[in-house]
C-alpha cells in the first residue's frame, strides 16, 4: 500500500515522516501475519496517523490565510478592490465569549496579513522550546494524542490476531472522529476516549 508521510511537527521533517512510515510499516507486517488479504489495519492505522500527526495549529493557519492561491482566489471571486478582515481566536489573548463560554474572537484588519507571512515562516520554531504556542493546552494534548495513539498501536499489534482483527481495525479509526478546533474538538475528544474505553474493554476479553 502507497502512504504519505505527514508534515514536521518539529525542524527534524525526516525524523517526524520516518516515525509515521515506521508504525505504518509496523502494522503492515503484522497485519500480513494475522490476516494475509487485508490491508485494513495499514490503512486505518495509516490514515488516522496522519490526522493527528498533521493537526492545524497557528503555523499553518497563518500559512494558508497569506498562501497566494488564498488570495488569487479572493479575486477570482470579489470584482472590484476589496479590503479584508480576520475574525480570529489568538490563543496568547485571554477572553472568552460570555455567551457561550468558547475564546472571544477579534477582528483583524488586512494590516495583519505581512505578520500571517512572517508567523508562517516561523513554523522552523515548531515543536522546539522556542515555539510560544507549545506550552498551550490545545497543542500540549495534540501532542500527547499522538504518543497515545502509538503506545496503542503497538499494543494492538503484540495481540493481533485473525479473531480480532476487525476490532483492531474499529479502534486504530478512531481519531478519524476528532474534529473541529478549540471546544468543538474538545467535545469530539471527549467522545472518542469514551468510545476507545468501550472498544479497549471488548479487546481485552478477546486478548486474554
Amino acid at each position: 500500500m502507497a502512504t504519505t508521510s505527514p508534515a514536521s511537527d518539529n525542524p527534524q521533517d525526516h525524523r517526524w515522516s520516518n516515525r509515521y512510515e515506521a508504525l505504518v510499516e509496523r502494522v503492515r507486517k503484522a497485519e500480513q501475519e494475522a490476516s494475509p488479504r487485508s490491508e485494513d489495519l495499514a490503512r486505518a492505522v495509516a490514515d488516522a496517523a496522519f490526522r493527528l500527526m498533521s493537526y492545524k495549529d497557528e503555523y499553518e493557519v497563518a500559512r494558508l490565510l497569506a498562501h497566494p492561491s488564498f488570495h488569487a482566489d479572493l479575486r477570482r471571486r470579489f470584482a472590484g478592490p476589496f479590503r479584508m478582515s480576520f475574525h480570529l481566536a489568538p490563543p496568547l489573548l485571554e477572553g472568552k465569549d460570555r455567551a457561550t463560554g468558547r475564546p472571544r474572537k477579534r477582528t483583524f484588519g488586512q494590516w495583519l496579513l505581512p505578520w500571517l507571512r512572517l508567523l508562517a515562516r516561523m513554523k522552523v520554531l515548531r515543536g522546539t522550546s522556542w515555539d510560544p504556542f507549545g506550552w498551550t493546552r490545545e497543542r500540549r494534548q495534540e501532542r500527547q494524542l499522538i504518543d497515545e495513539y502509538f503506545c496503542l498501536i503497538d499494543q494492538i499489534v503484540g495481540g493481533l490476531t485473525p479473531e480480532n482483527h476487525v476490532l483492531a481495525v474499529q479502534i486504530a479509526h478512531l481519531p478519524q472522529e476528532i474534529r473541529g478546533y478549540g471546544p468543538i474538538k474538545q467535545a469530539s475528544i471527549v467522545r472518542f476516549r469514551i468510545r476507545q474505553e468501550e472498544l479497549l474493554a471488548d479487546w481485552n476479553k478477546l486478548t486474554r
